[in-house]
């Protein structure tokens, strides 16, 4: 629970952090008396939002069969051209089938939270919306998932057998760090990277039958780094 509470109070005091920066340029260049150069304006502090897609879904889901599949899309908002406070909303479901014969499926929306930072300065509303993103998430799941002909062994006759388990249900929360870019391919039309970088905060509760993957976050009890490549528009 403290480590928890840890990774929660240094997200939001990162998040309030930006924020006061952000607004202290302001009140800063609300002051100043220079003559701004005619090729350049001041930038209004809200730029609106960026609605995105993930693309690799379009290529894994047609590979996979139809158990395995991912939808992703983000919510971004733009401040100063420079802060993107994100939303993040997928539904995965994923079938494993292991070399013993068990049948591992789980399915569920994930959500993630956070903050981007743009790295590149736009010197100009001019120029084009190219963006080298850096950021941090909080993701979370609640999920379904079944086992099925897990081989079992009954300790009182010694025996082995087979056994379903469906209807089980589990829930996990993790952090991710990424970092990205996005590039302005047509009037506000943006295509880009990210990659991730996850670490799971709270782990799946204690059970015996422990979920192999989760959604949203991948391969369960260890650091996952993931890849989207995602279209967008600026509203």
């Amino acid at each position: 629970m403290y480590n928890i509470c840890r990774y929660i109070v240094s997200f939001i005091l990162a998040i309030s952090i930006t924020f006061a920066v952000s607004a202290q340029e302001v009140a800063t260049d609300s002051v100043k008396i220079a003559p701004v150069k005619s090729d350049s304006a001041k930038i209004a502090i809200w730029q609106g939002v960026n609605l995105e897609a993930d693309l690799v879904p379009l290529i894994t889901n047609l590979l996979n069969d139809n158990s395995t599949f991912r939808y992703e899309a983000t919510a971004r908002m733009n401040l100063l051209n420079k802060y993107y406070p994100v939303v993040e909303l997928g539904y995965e479901g994923q079938h494993t089938k292991m070399a013993t014969g068990t049948d591992y499926m789980a399915s569920g929306l994930f959500y993630r939270l956070g903050i981007d930072f743009n790295l590149v300065k736009q010197k100009s509303v001019k120029e084009a919306n190219n963006r080298f993103l850096v950021g941090a998430r909080l993701g979370f799941t609640n999920f379904g998932y079944d086992i099925l002909q897990l081989k079992v062994r009954d300790e009182y006759t010694g025996q082995n057998f087979l056994q379903d388990f469906t209807d089980l249900r589990n829930s996990s929360l993790w952090f991710e760090v990424v970092a990205g870019i996005r590039i302005e391919v047509l009037k506000n039309v943006l295509m880009g990277w990210t990659v991730r970088m996850k670490n799971q905060i709270i782990q799946p509760e204690t059970g015996a039958l422990q979920p192999l993957t989760i959604p949203g976050y991948g391969l369960s009890g260890g650091n996952v780094w993931s890849f989207n490549y995602m279209i967008g528009y600026q509203f």
